[in-house]
């Protein structure tokens, strides 16, 4: 997956029901009209359906997803809250630039705070891979958020990265799904950021992650599909 700037790139069977033969020695009871005869594979619950593909084939997908040699998009996240209430929840949208030279060149006017932007590659019209980031304008924290989608527009790779000053800590997760939206694979890992060193992800986190209601992007949200992303009708730089 390619790198931008200010945004690292990071790379974020079905249970069988095992079907054991009645107990021998069990007295068998012959069929009536009131109790039919049954066998054990009409009784079975259905299986769930197995994936069409494994982790290692959504890994693999994403990998090969040149976005180098796609068409880039840029968008910037803008958001405003109400003057005479600091804690309200903030109001954000997207506004696409005309490239990332003219999103650099917004954020650093007057009065124009950056809370984040997206990148967004397209592959035959469509979304291939998106990289996001929430932050704050003080850059307290900073939530990366790269996604990658299969050609029918599943997400295949969800993989953020949280990385809070204030805690001094990043959460890393990682997400693979098959092309029908099923869950391959999951993983979750915490460190220090001053240290790099290993821990679990701490309570506090997991708190404000959970209550996080204000559309700040702490808690990114989770495209399943790239019909959930926020942008309507994207349009591919000339």
């Amino acid at each position: 997956m390619a790198c931008v700037q200010k945004m690292k790139a990071l790379i974020p069977i079905a249970l069988l029901l095992l079907l054991f033969p009645a107990c021998r020695g069990r007295k068998s009871v012959a069929p009536s009209a009131s109790r039919p005869s049954t066998n054990a594979t009409q009784n079975a619950a259905p299986t769930k359906p197995v994936p069409s593909v494994s982790a290692m084939d959504a890994e693999e997908y994403c990998r090969k997803v040149d976005a180098a040699s796609l068409p880039k998009l840029t968008f910037g996240r803008i958001c405003l809250r109400k003057p005479d209430d600091l804690n309200a929840p903030l109001s954000c949208s997207w506004k696409q630039f005309t490239d990332e030279g003219e999103w650099q060149h917004w954020t650093e006017a007057d009065g124009n705070d950056n809370y984040g932007a997206a990148f967004v590659w397209l592959r035959d019209g469509k979304v291939a891979q998106a990289n996001f980031t929430f932050q704050t304008p003080s850059y307290d924290w900073a939530n990366l958020a790269n996604y990658c989608f299969w050609p029918n527009g599943i997400v295949a790779s969800a993989e953020t990265t949280l990385n809070d000053l204030n805690s001094d800590v990043s959460v890393h997760r990682v997400r693979l799904y098959s092309p029908d939206g099923a869950q391959l694979k999951t993983e979750e890992a915490a460190r220090v950021l001053s240290t790099k060193r290993p821990i679990r992800i701490p309570e506090e986190i997991i708190e404000a992650e959970r209550n996080d209601t204000s559309n700040s992007g702490f808690r990114n949200p989770s495209y399943k599909s790239t019909a959930e992303l926020p942008f309507a009708n994207p349009v591919p730089p000339n």
